[in-house]
């Protein structure tokens, strides 16, 4: 039947997507050079040498701006860190902790005094991973601080600037200066009424992929724009995304979700029937549902298993029509209680290795099944 290859993909990709774990916010700390103490919530993909995001919030905010943003950037392949900068205070209940441990060791929280924060972030993320590319993304006050952060570290290798606007001087120099020195790619947006200011920094930008997205909405100050909360949002990220697709991989890693074995069978309702009653599989489908079955998915644990008959098989896969049944090959089980299971296969199979403790510390024994595939099963000692 030449649709049961396709209903094999489909179901194994639905039970993968059901046992895969999501990724994890991880809160983390780190020093500033003047003794305040950072803290970040770091967003990782599976690929920690994905392209990194620093993420540096708006005026009154905290790390928690990126709390929806964050996910979607994983989605994207970047991994991020939102970081608090101890000029804030809270949002979308997260509350900005570098703030209260600058306050409680009498620091100034004033924007400028900021930057030894986003230098501290670049440091944490330099040395703990190797990240393909490094982008930093700034939001009101922090959009402005990107910039001089990047002129500085020319290693950076883009900006994302959210609403920059000349708030302050830098070492006695605006931000338009500083825009001046920044060599990497930017990315710059805002409100439409913002739009015409951040143009004044924008155009000292030199670099041929820098970006100014201008919502045809009134739009919003800030990554709050990203927000799905906020009207015009999807075009704020279809923009987003079109600049950061020049820093993903053109192709990506291969990820495998899983792997279990279609078998070639003479008769799948006694191989069911088989596998059901010596090792406690369960069906969980079948092709037809009812009368003779052509294909079948079993699963007893974490393993699942198919069973597909000879001639099904051999339609879809045409070299497998002057195959015998059994492989080259050992199926190897991790699973408990295996001496109750040794005791209970030995009465009607024929062993093809006794129990035994291996070198590498496990019980195992192997035996052939009834259409002759090799079966081993095993458990770790304790």
């Amino acid at each position: 039947m030449k649709n049961i290859i396709l209903l094999n993909f489909v179901f194994l990709l639905l039970l993968s997507s059901c046992n895969s774990n999501a990724q994890q916010v991880k809160r983390i700390n780190f020093p500033a050079d003047d003794g305040v103490t950072v803290t970040a919530d770091l967003y990782l993909t599976k690929n920690l040498n994905a392209p990194f995001i620093i993420l540096f919030h708006q005026a009154m905010f905290s790390r928690g701006e990126y709390l929806e943003i964050a996910p979607k950037l994983n989605e994207l392949g970047f991994n991020c860190m939102a970081v608090d900068q101890r000029s804030g205070l809270k949002v979308n209940g997260i509350i900005n902790e570098t703030h209260k441990d600058a306050k409680s060791k009498g620091k100034s929280t004033k924007y400028t005094d900021a930057f030894p924060d986003l230098e501290a972030a670049l440091t944490y993320v330099k040395k703990n991973y190797s990240p393909d590319k490094l982008i930093v993304w700034g939001s009101s006050y922090s959009s402005s601080l990107v910039f001089i952060f990047a002129a500085k570290h020319p290693e950076i290798d883009a900006v994302l600037s959210f609403s920059p606007g000349e708030y302050f001087k830098f070492e006695n120099k605006r931000i338009a200066d500083w825009t001046k020195d920044v060599k990497c790619p930017v990315f710059v947006t805002s409100s439409k009424k913002e739009a015409k200011d951040c143009s004044l920094i924008f155009k000292e930008s030199k670099n041929k992929i820098s970006t100014q997205f201008i919502p045809e909405v009134s739009g919003f100050h800030g990554s709050k724009a990203l927000w799905k909360s906020k009207s015009g949002n999807k075009s704020y990220w279809f923009a987003v995304t079109q600049f950061l697709s020049n820093f993903t991989e053109t192709k990506k890693p291969i990820e495998m979700k899983s792997m279990s074995p279609n078998l070639m069978v003479h008769d799948v309702i006694k191989t069911v029937e088989y596998y059901k009653n010596l090792f406690d599989f369960q069906l969980i489908m079948s092709v037809p549902e009812k009368g003779q079955y052509e294909w079948a998915m079993m699963k007893n644990g974490n393993v699942t298993i198919m069973f597909q008959e000879k001639e099904s098989l051999s339609e879809e896969l045409t070299s497998l029509q002057n195959k015998p049944l059994g492989a080259t090959m050992n199926l190897y089980f991790q699973t408990k209680n295996i001496e109750e299971l040794y005791e209970k296969v030995k009465k009607t199979e024929k062993i093809a290795k006794e129990l035994g403790t291996t070198f590498y510390g496990t019980e195992e024994f192997t035996m052939k099944d009834l259409n002759g595939y090799f079966l081993t099963f095993a458990e770790d000692n304790e």
